[in-house]
């Protein structure tokens, strides 16, 4: 004789009686848990799930399968938590692209007579156009040491993007020299600018750890 089960849902309600082919299905569909009460018709009482012989190997498979699954969900999340950290070092590393450019601007206009200043600037291009101001050399000489040191920074955020942590190493220290520069002369909203881009980039650096290379 067939054996059939009825299985006592959370609602309260009573569902069955069904085979135990069905009632198998249910078992592997996630609609019967091990804690959910279960009656074979050959009972008189009822009994968890998890207690019948013939459901265990159902429930012990669908362990196994959350298991399984478990390694792969976070791999995927390391995989999203290393883009992540990929966009925030490309991002920071942006900051030396725009230094050096309004640095290059503002040589060019000091060069032209304009006499343009930017926050963002290298205050130590200004410091080498009184330099050679003081020393007699020539604006074309100024200006060739001014486009070099511009294009070093430049360069930095070429491999700052490239997530090459000594760049930013190198940056934070340059730049952190030319930060005591404004100090000197109490230029203190260059400054502060100057601080806001020293922790953009300290956070590059840290993010480089957790970024592909």
């Amino acid at each position: 004789m067939e054996l059939d089960y009825t299985v006592q849902g959370a609602d309260g309600k009573s569902y069955g009686p069904v085979s135990l082919e069905q009632l198998s299905d249910w078992v592997r569909q996630g609609r019967v848990r091990p804690q959910q009460q279960i009656r074979r018709t050959d009972m008189e009482y009822w009994a968890p799930a998890g207690d019948f012989e013939e459901l265990g190997p159902l429930f012990q498979e669908r362990v196994a399968v959350a298991t399984a699954i478990q390694p792969g969900s976070q791999s995927v999340s390391s995989a999203e938590s290393a883009q992540t950290a990929s966009r925030q070092v490309k991002s920071a590393g942006a900051w030396f692209y725009w230094v050096a450019g309004l640095s290059l601007i503002q040589c060019i206009a000091s060069f032209s007579g304009m006499g343009l200043r930017f926050f963002l600037g290298l205050a130590v291009n200004r410091w080498v156009e009184a330099a050679g101001f003081r020393t007699g050399l020539g604006s074309a000489t100024v200006l060739t040491l001014n486009l070099l040191i511009v294009g070093a920074f430049g360069a930095l955020g070429v491999f700052a993007q490239r997530t090459q942590s000594w760049a930013f190493i190198v940056g934070i220290v340059l730049y952190s020299a030319d930060a005591m520069l404004l100090l000197r002369v109490q230029d203190w909203i260059g400054m502060g600018f100057h601080v806001f881009v020293l922790y953009c980039l300290a956070r590059g650096l840290v993010c480089c750890r957790h970024s592909p290379a």
